[in-house]
């Protein structure tokens, strides 16, 4: 069954028999749509849990570009709920960032974020030089 079907299950943060993957790039796609939509991060996040330490960073890393300096229980909550699926420099860092240590720009890029003003503006360099808009 595609994902799209199963939105709101995803959204209610029940990803059960959904394959990590799956749920990776759907939800990778749906928050570079709707960044805005917290359960989204959420779900990615768990999703990201569950495939490898890269992912998980990058997720973590989107989630924060979102919240910037907003939502410090919530980017605490997560940090701490993942912060074993992290390679250690990387959680290293996010603890930094978020003791207010280092700026949100100090942390390490992650090809595998989608937020990250870096993608971002690679991103709509790429829109401008092939023309435009999206149809």
């Amino acid at each position: 069954m595609e994902l799209i079907f199963k939105l709101e299950q995803i959204k209610a943060l029940n990803l059960e028999g959904i394959v990590p993957e799956d749920a990776w790039f759907f939800l990778s796609r749906e928050v570079h749509r709707r960044p805005n939509v917290l359960e989204l991060h959420v779900g990615r996040i768990r999703a990201a849990a569950a495939l490898d330490p890269e992912a998980t960073y990058a997720a973590l890393l989107d989630l924060m570009t979102v919240l910037q300096e907003r939502g410090s229980a919530l980017r605490w909550r997560l940090f701490r709920q993942v912060r074993d699926r992290l390679k250690e420099d990387r959680a290293g860092e996010l603890y930094r960032y978020l003791k207010e240590e280092i700026p949100l720009s100090r942390l390490p890029f992650s090809p595998r974020a989608i937020l990250h003003p870096r993608i971002v503006e690679e991103s709509e360099a790429g829109a401008s030089a092939s023309g435009g808009e999206d149809s």
